[in-house]
Formats: structure tokens, sequence, C-alpha cells
């Protein structure tokens, strides 16, 4: 195995356009050249907007998203990994979510739509001439024609909730997760489906019904495997052959393993299939003052065995804080990230999250290579396919860039 050769913890550059907001998603092109973010509030109120800089920490452009008034703001963007396009979803009102595209040379807007409930996740196939986005029930595939992005297929689920989608970088296999809540106030439910694009059109190729709602999915750079992280903290595998039921899901043997927000999964030049999933921990304490909420990283690599595929655990490692959706492998899974923070409540004024981390640890190892603190909580972090550079976000409306000077 190979280890991690990811620069040391002083970010390169950090940039806070805007104290007031937070940042809840970023995103990275391969290359790290084209470092894209949007601004939200998630309590409250605010002109928001989607920023993208380069890798040196200069300004490329921005754009605003809805009004001066509008709330929640951008919820998640995406970069194509050519770094020529850029997408961002979120929400600006009570029933207006916001789904907008741009042209990276210059933020020229490409789209800008409204969805009547906020976008979940968007992604970008590799060269970014398809794009996908969730909401709702719902989920949609838009492609270029004639220097705009257009509406090219849709599918709904009814009494689905989507929470996360991915798209392969050729733009031919897509794959939504859902949470499917009880009317009666019971266990939530999900699904892992998985679309075909052809003509462009989504089609759906296989759906397997979870026992526990579903957070997040993930796909490989060949399309051929994805998997998906569980609100039980588990994580499951498929792939092309396995479509309707998972090839093998995965559970660490901890009594206090709670829902999975973060997941990725890759597959190396030479073949192994790895994910990294990051869920939360739940810790008693003795009243008045229960001990705050833990996080677990781990990683699992899929291995050959007699009846074909199976789980192999890597290693664990605990994090101070819950467990956000900033956990990523580079292609090699030399190195893999993590974010945590728990957040606050909605009381107006008053900062009452935890504080927060940036991590990086060796893929081979699991030693935690470095811990990067802040005062509030972490949501979003990136890293490029060859490991160098990294992207992250905090509440407290800071980007910050981890590579190499330039030359």
């Amino acid at each position: 195995m190979t280890t991690s050769t990811f620069p040391g913890s002083t970010p390169l550059w950090i940039a806070t356009p805007d104290l007031s907001l937070q940042v809840n998603s970023v995103a990275l092109s391969a290359d790290g050249n084209c470092c894209v973010f949007g601004t939200s509030n998630e309590f409250g109120s605010g002109q928001f907007a989607v920023y993208c800089y380069d890798g040196a920490g200069a300004l490329r452009w921005s754009s605003p998203v809805g009004g001066p008034a509008s709330t929640q703001g951008v919820f998640w963007v995406a970069a194509s990994a050519d770094g020529r396009f850029a997408a961002a979803g979120g929400k600006t009102g009570e029933t207006a979510g916001v789904l907008t595209a741009y042209r990276v040379a210059d933020g020229l807007p490409l789209l800008n739509v409204v969805p009547a409930a906020r976008v979940n996740q968007v992604v970008l196939s590799g060269d970014g001439s398809a794009l996908l986005a969730v909401f709702d029930d719902t989920v949609q595939l838009y492609n270029i024609a004639d220097g705009a992005y257009v509406l090219a297929s849709q599918l709904s689920f009814a009494g689905s909730f989507c929470n996360s989608c991915a798209l392969s970088p050729d733009g031919f296999t897509a794959v939504v997760s859902c949470t499917i809540y009880s009317d009666t106030g019971g266990a939530s439910t999900g699904q892992v489906i998985s679309l075909d694009v052809t003509g462009p059109q989504l089609a759906v190729r296989g759906a397997w019904a979870s026992p526990v709602g579903v957070m997040r999915v993930a796909i490989t750079a060949t399309g051929t495997y994805w998997g998906a992280a569980l609100h039980d903290g588990s994580c499951v595998l498929f792939d092309a052959d396995h479509v309707a039921a998972p090839l093998w899901q995965y559970s660490p043997d901890l009594p206090n393993l709670d829902v999975a927000y973060g997941f990725d999964i890759t597959e190396t030049a030479q073949g192994r299939v790895v994910l990294a999933c990051g869920a939360n921990l739940y810790v008693s304490a003795p009243p008045p003052v229960p001990a705050p909420p833990g996080g677990y990283l781990y990683l699992v690599e899929s291995v050959a065995d007699a009846g074909g595929q199976a789980p192999r655990f890597c290693w664990g490692s605990t994090l101070a804080y819950s467990a956000n959706p900033g956990v990523c492998l580079d292609r090699e899974a030399r190195s893999v990230t993590a974010t945590d923070g728990q957040p606050g409540d909605e009381t107006p004024g008053q900062v009452s999250e935890s504080p927060g981390n940036f991590y990086l640890f060796d893929g081979a190892s699991g030693a935690q290579l470095w811990r990067y603190a802040t005062p509030v909580m972490n949501w979003p972090m990136a890293i490029t396919p060859d490991g160098a550079r990294a992207f992250g976000g905090s509440d407290d409306g800071s980007v910050l860039f981890w590579g190499p000077a330039a030359a």
C-alpha cells in the first residue's frame, strides 16, 4: 500500500467573503484550480452567492443567489472535473428552491430555475455536459444545448425524499439515495436507485429497499461501482451487475453508531475498491449535561471471497465531534479527509454550535496526519484525485485551501 503525500495542515490561503454567513458546500476541479462554494444561513436570511476562486486564492467571479432577504441559501455546489463548469443548488424561500449553473471562465449563468423545494445535491459529469440534481421526490437531468443547460429528463419517486445523487464522469450512470419517512411516526426506510442515462433520458435500472434511510451516495470514476451511507451508520456497495441488492453491507461493531452523513468511494488503478464512511456517535452521560456527540471515520475495502465480494475493515478513527459530509478519498485512497462539528439551535443572534475540525488521515494506516481546528463547525471538504490539494468550508464563512505553493 502507498501512503499519503499530502502537504501539512497550514492552509495555503483562506478567504472569507461574508463573515455573517456560512459555507455549506465546496467543490474542486481535478487540477484544483477551480474552487467553487456558496454561502448559506441554516436558520436565517441574507444575500447569498456562489463564488469561484482559483488555486492561488484569487477571486474569479461571484454571482448572487436569490434576493437580499432569502432564506437558507446555497446547500450544495459542484464543479466539472475539467474545470469548465460549475453548478449550485439550495433554497431561497419557503417554497422556492434554486438551481443554477455557470461557465467558469467568466461566471456566465447557464441555468437559473426555481424548483418547489430545496435542491439537496447537484453533480456534474466530468466534462460538465450533464447536470444531475435532486429535490423533494424528484431527480432531474440537464444537458448543455446552445450554450445553456436544458432539462432533458425527470423522474419522481412518490413518497420518497431524495437526499443525494451521483453521476459517473462519462454521464452514463446515475445513482440516487432516498429516505422514506413514516406517516405514523415510526422508523424511516430508504432506497438506493440506480439509473441508466441514455438518449439522454433517465431510466431506472434497479432499486434496493433499505430498512433504514439512505443518506449519501457516491460513484467510482469508472462508473462500475457505487455505494451509500445509511442512517444507522453502515455502508453498502453495488456494482453494475448488482443493482437490486448490494454486494455487501458493513457496519462497525459499535453500540452507539448513528447516522452517517459522510461517504466516498474510489477504485484505484490496481482495481482496489475502497469506501470511506463518516458516522455520528452518541455518548450517554449523567445529567444535567450530556456528553457531546462524537464521530467515527472508517475505511472498508471490497475483497474477493468464495461468494463473490465481501467487506474487509481497514481501520477506524474517532472524531472530536459529529462526522459531517466532508469525507473524501483521493483516487488511489492514499488520503482521506473528514470534517466535524455539531450544529446549533435556532436561537437568533446566538452561536451555540460546537467547534469543528478539518482532518487528513493516511489511507493506508489510518494515522491522523493533521487536524486543523476552527471555532465553529465545518461541513464540507473536497480533495483532488491526485491528493495534492484540498478545499474546505466553515460555518464562520471562511473557505480554506491546502496545497503546494506556486513555483
